[in-house]
């Protein structure tokens, strides 16, 4: 690198006061301090700010660019790409590890290459990737529309309780506004009945309509409705939906189409050395790797270059894992361990990353498996900057950089810089007093 070490001069945003800072590139820098001490301003506001504003600009993008400096100069900065921890969690729900990793697209790839279809679906037309890609319009099941689940109202759950007053069924009581009390509203007038009245007071064809509806002519029955709530028909009852599955009156199965793979019917029947894209997608990532390796196929560059991804999932302790498991569904550790293998899959370098506390609720396992993606990072020649608190951690660091010495109007100064064991020689230092018991 021509330049090793990124220096900051006069940070001053928030409680910052005037700072000069440097930090080496293609290490691991951690910065300490108590709460309140300007750990985030100069980590996010200062240091990441200024890596995408000087990318953005030089990129000839048309993004805007809102981000004022605050600072004198800095010097060394490559570009930055922030984890903070309310970030990382806002994930797409049909997010996959396969699709986060690019892996569920290489299997596509291999399957429309080498996939063999059952001569009953074959169509005559080629594979192609597209149709092992259920996000894809060429792949999706045409039922569920790629989800692989189906929503269905519990019918025996609304109406379990016959006293229950009108306005309380089908969980009104909860969203009972808009146009699901226009509906109610409309069914009592055209019944001469009151929302207030029972449902066991209802005739047995005054039940009917509310449920199914009066064949189009007045009023068209909540049911029918709702089905159409529950399976995303409108994107303005998203509050209505939420309030609906919390009442337990929605039932999630898989798609009787596609049985829960949210693949389209030719997809879902080809099939190589006997095995489906959804049933690879589904073996834990140590048990596809062993599947790959056996297999005979004519060209064999595309299937080694899936095993090194997966061995890089494996090697930073994700091997337990499938393909198919939603990222909402991960744990804390899983998912910094998952975003960081997603770039060092991507053969990318010169990077700072820079981590919001990434050891937040990890176990001590989780800890050193976390530590060593770091340092598989920065073996690429990334640059790794993250605000920690855990002392296994900071007593790890290259280098470390104390805020303090307190939090708020007392809080924005270096107190010091340097090597863990340098900064446990500094006795003004909450951080240093805390590593030298540790060292």
């Amino acid at each position: 690198m021509a330049n090793k070490i990124v220096t900051v001069t006069g940070a001053c945003i928030h409680n910052l006061k005037n700072i000069d800072i440097a930090f080496p590139k293609g290490r691991l820098t951690v910065i300490t301090g108590v709460s309140g001490s300007g750990k985030s301003s100069l980590a996010f506001d200062t240091l990441y700010e200024e890596g995408k504003r000087r990318y953005l600009m030089f990129s000839d993008t048309q993004f805007k660019v809102d981000h004022v400096p605050a600072f004198k100069a800095m010097k060394g900065l490559s570009p930055t790409l922030a984890v903070e921890q309310r970030v990382i969690r806002q994930s797409n729900p049909r997010s996959t590890v396969g699709t986060r990793t690019k892996i569920s697209a290489m299997l596509a790839a291999l399957f429309a290459a080498y996939g063999r279809c059952d001569s009953v679906y074959d169509d005559g037309w080629p594979l192609t990737i597209e149709m092992f890609q259920k996000n894809s319009p060429k792949g999706m099941c045409v039922r569920c529309l790629g989800k692989g689940t189906q929503r269905s109202l519990d019918e025996s759950r609304m109406f379990e309780t016959p006293d229950q007053k009108l306005y309380r069924v089908f969980g009104l009581d909860l969203g009972y506004r808009g146009i699901t009390r226009k509906m109610l509203d409309t069914f009592c007038r055209l019944q001469n009945l009151s929302v207030n009245q029972p449902v066991s007071t209802l005739t047995p064809s005054q039940l009917n309509i509310l449920k199914y509806g009066d064949g189009g002519k007045t009023f068209r029955g909540y049911l029918p409705w709702i089905e159409e709530i529950c399976n995303g028909a409108f994107s303005s009852s998203g509050r209505l939906n939420r309030l609906l599955i919390q009442g337990g009156y929605i039932k999630t199965d898989p798609c009787a189409k596609c049985n829960g793979s949210g693949l389209g019917e030719r997809a879902s029947r080809t099939v190589i050395d006997g095995k489906t894209i959804t049933q690879l997608e589904q073996l834990y990532i140590s048990d596809l790797g062993i599947f790959l390796k056996q297999l005979q196929l004519p060209d064999t560059k595309l299937t080694e270059e899936i095993l090194q991804k997966l061995e890089c999932l494996s090697d930073i302790g994700l091997y337990h894992l499938a393909l198919a498991r939603p990222v909402p569904t991960l744990s804390g550790g899983e998912l910094q361990r998952l975003f960081l293998a997603s770039y060092l899959i991507a053969e990318m370098d010169s990077i700072i990353f820079i981590f919001d506390e990434p050891t937040t609720g990890l176990h001590f396992h989780d800890i050193k498996t976390l530590l060593r993606a770091f340092n598989a990072l920065i073996g690429r020649g990334h640059t790794i900057v993250i605000i920690e608190h855990h002392p296994d951690v900071i007593k790890c660091a290259d280098h470390i950089i104390d805020l303090g010495p307190e939090g708020g109007k007392e809080g924005g100064y270096l107190v010091c810089a340097g090597t863990p064991e340098q900064i446990a020689g500094c006795k003004d230092s909450h951080t240093g007093r805390m590593l030298k018991q540790k060292l």
